[in-house]
């Protein structure tokens, strides 16, 4: 497995990523489940991978193909930490196999030691265990709805060593 960072050109992949796992994912937790429409979020993802470096930090894990992308960003809420980590999603099929670790294993490298680093998620996902495994502590909890359903959103933050 290879992991790189991310080009335009990997727009489709990524999107195809993102669909399959977030369906897998999340549909559970919505009442009202909306996919994206097809090559919506394929032209969020090329447009995203356009912004000039320093914006946005998008790493894909290769097999024969992409199957798994995570998304490094300047903090959004910088009370909390100087970066987030928008979105980390692999194939259902890859699950369990190292890819989100070394995905992982990227934004370490690209935050750099010393910096801090938060994820926000959803409590009933199994990404939560993940998270815990590499040192998040939860920071924050608060009862919320996704698409209908009722869930409970949570921060994790990390201290890169």
């Amino acid at each position: 497995m290879r992991v790189r960072r991310a080009v335009v050109g990997d727009a489709r992949a990524i999107a195809a990523v993102h669909t399959r796992s977030a369906e897998d994912a999340y549909r559970p937790l919505a009442a009202d489940w909306r996919p994206p429409e097809p090559g919506v979020r394929e032209q969020q993802w090329a447009g995203w991978l356009r912004e000039p470096r320093g914006a946005r930090t998008v790493l894909v894990a290769e097999r024969e193909s992409v199957v798994g992308f995570v998304c490094l960003n300047p903090g959004r809420r910088p009370e909390i930490a100087e970066h987030e980590v928008s979105v980390l999603h692999v194939l259902p099929a890859h699950r369990a196999r190292g890819v989100g670790s070394a995905l992982w294993e990227g934004v370490v490298q690209v935050a750099g030691r010393g910096a801090t680093v938060y994820v926000e998620t959803f409590a009933e996902l199994r990404c939560c265990g993940f998270y815990e495994a590499r040192g998040g502590q939860r920071v924050h909890e608060a009862d919320d709805t996704y698409m209908g359903g009722r869930v409970r959103r949570v921060v994790y933050v990390f201290a890169v060593q």
